[in-house]
């Protein structure tokens, strides 16, 4: 799914230029979300203000997620990633900004 919301690659209908990004291998784009209900083809998204922060987060509604351990994510730069599940929730939030300059941590 894409991750819309103020400061993500999609903040409207129309999503952003590459150049407005910081960092585009530490900026995600797509997010596995499993059990979502979707549809591959249905237009539906991640908004960030009401997804869970974490990795296969129990209990959370909507959120990266999977059904193995971790959870894939496409980033910017058009690298596929496995997040792990103790991925500190600050720092899956940082991953989403376009603004964020850090590289990415090891895991």
């Amino acid at each position: 799914m894409a991750v819309v919301g103020p400061n993500t690659a999609w903040p409207g209908a129309v999503g952003r230029k590459l150049s407005e990004f910081k960092n585009q291998a530490s900026t995600i784009l797509l997010v596995e979300v499993a059990d979502s209900g979707i549809q591959w083809a249905e237009p539906r998204d991640l908004y960030i203000g009401q997804m869970a922060l974490g990795i296969n987060t129990v209990g959370a509604n909507l959120g990266v997620s999977s059904r193995h351990t971790g959870a894939t994510a496409v980033f910017a730069d058009g690298s596929v990633h496995a997040l792990p599940d103790d991925l500190d929730p600050k720092t899956l939030a940082e991953l989403f900004d376009i603004r964020n300059p850090q590289a990415l941590p090891d895991w």
